[in-house]
């Protein structure tokens, strides 16, 4: 029998740092943005797609690789081994934005040239030939990837956004894609809507300009053991990350025998993180979880996040950045803990600022207070090139780095590198040890020495069956 897996994620966060701070007002909403152009590319997991029971079989008019994009040149993550495909220069999406930031999709469509075509288990083919993406009706966040009809066979969230080019691209730099609800009743399993299958890169050309398009004024730093002014001496900011929510999918599975079996299984997160609210005094930073919720930090620190080797940026003169780790470990039903998996580093690369405080968005390389963003996508098909490494690469007590990351590619039978792997029966055993439950503590850690301290912020918990 297949027991159920209570995932418990408790974050440690090593990365630690009042009145409130205000929620941000407008009068009325900012005009909206028009895009339209550009490029769009998917990379497909074979694996979770088979869950659907759905394979591509075909593309047609992709980009060749090492096509030109509208990020050429900038100093910003590019995905890889992605089928690519042109955006017509017909029709618009529309969006709106604010202090600087991407704020939401609000109507039209933008189209590819090209597209995939998929077959079904029952032999049947899904055609997304000239595909549109469109914003989704319910979640302002999301898009539906839809056939040239209209209808959603997939969902878009977890998007990892910024503004660049001086305003004049939208670039989306990864996002998870979803069964959507349609798709997963046409296949016959409606308790996958939802599932992801794939991750997506789309960069889109601003057509016409609406308000909103201005970062917040830099300012003081803020930085991590700064002074505050007009506070006694000793009066400092300090960082304390919050991980709001997390949730794990299986990637991968090679050797399937059952439960029992000796085969292999890869897990991978996503979170989204929300940095301290305290602006003097302490108040509640995630509701729900008593004192767990709120920092002990009463001023609020901004936190570096520097893409990895993109040059060396205040206040710590490197390329600061997060890192973050995972474990596994499974709680027997005589109370003992066992470890199971265990994850390598992951580099964090980007805070796409919302729900900031006022003044706090001030660069998608600086997490602000109050800011709440995503991180540790979990649905690429293999571990991306350098952007996780083994264990050993971070000294976590000294803050050093012993070693670049990783630069290993994951073998094709089931990539490995930098993920969290375990054995089918270590996580659903139903006789040697019935009744276990299965933890993942996931903890972010920072790397700049003496600055940083570690503290518990929150918890949340999560079943798979």
């Amino acid at each position: 029998m297949k027991m159920p897996v209570r995932l418990l994620a408790l974050t440690i966060a090593a990365c630690t740092a009042g009145t409130a701070f205000a929620e941000p007002t407008e009068a009325s909403a900012p005009p909206q943005w028009t895009a339209w152009g550009g490029t769009v590319g998917l990379r497909f997991n074979s694996d979770l797609l088979g869950d659907l029971g759905l394979a591509v079989t075909s593309s047609e008019q992709r980009l060749p690789a090492g096509a030109a994009r509208l990020t050429d040149g900038l100093q910003v993550r590019q995905a890889h081994a992605m089928t690519t495909f042109d955006l017509r220069r017909e029709g618009s999406i529309t969006f709106r934005a604010e202090r600087g930031s991407f704020a939401g999709f609000l109507g039209g469509a933008i189209q590819a040239r090209g597209g995939l075509r998929f077959e079904l288990a029952d032999g049947s083919i899904l055609d997304l030939t000239d595909f549109r993406l469109q914003p989704n009706p319910v979640d302002a966040m999301r898009l539906d990837l839809a056939d040239r009809d209209g209808t959603a066979w997939f969902t878009i969230d977890h998007m990892m956004y910024e503004m660049v080019r001086s305003n004049q691209v939208l670039a989306v730099y990864t996002a998870d894609v979803r069964a959507s609800r349609a798709l997963a009743e046409r296949v016959g399993r409606p308790e996958l809507a939802g599932h992801p299958v794939a991750d997506v890169e789309l960069l889109t050309e601003v057509r016409s300009r609406g308000t909103g398009g201005d970062l917040d004024p830099q300012g003081n730093g803020h930085w991590h053991g700064e002074q505050v002014d007009g506070q006694p001496p000793g009066t400092v900011y300090e960082a304390d990350l919050f991980m709001q929510h997390i949730s794990v999918t299986r990637m991968r599975q090679s050797g399937a025998s059952g439960h029992e079996g000796s085969g292999r299984v890869v897990f991978a997160p996503d979170s989204t993180l929300r940095n301290n609210l305290n602006n003097g005094s302490a108040v509640t930073t995630i509701p729900g979880q008593g004192a767990l919720g709120t920092s002990s930090a009463l001023w609020t620190a901004r936190i570096p996040w520097y893409g990895k080797f993109s040059g060396n940026f205040a206040p710590y003169n490197n390329d600061q950045h997060p890192f973050l780790i995972w474990n596994m470990y499974r709680i027997n039903a005589d109370g003992g803990i066992e470890q199971i998996g265990r994850s390598g580093v992951k580099h964090a690369w980007l805070t796409t600022n919302w729900d900031c405080a006022p003044g706090e968005n001030i660069s998608g390389q600086i997490l602000g207070a109050a800011v709440r963003t995503p991180t540790a996508r979990s649905t690429t098909t293999t571990t991306p090139t350098c952007r996780s490494g083994p264990r050993s690469s971070r000294r976590p007590t000294s803050g050093a780095a012993a070693a670049r990351c990783s630069t290993r590619t994951a073998s094709a039978a089931i990539p490995t590198a930098g993920r969290m792997t375990t054995t089918t029966s270590a996580v659903w055993s139903s006789t040697s040890r019935r009744s276990a439950r299965r933890a993942i503590p996931a903890q972010p850690i920072c790397s700049t020495p003496g600055t940083w301290r570690a503290r518990t912020s929150t918890s949340t918990t999560r079943w798979l069956r």
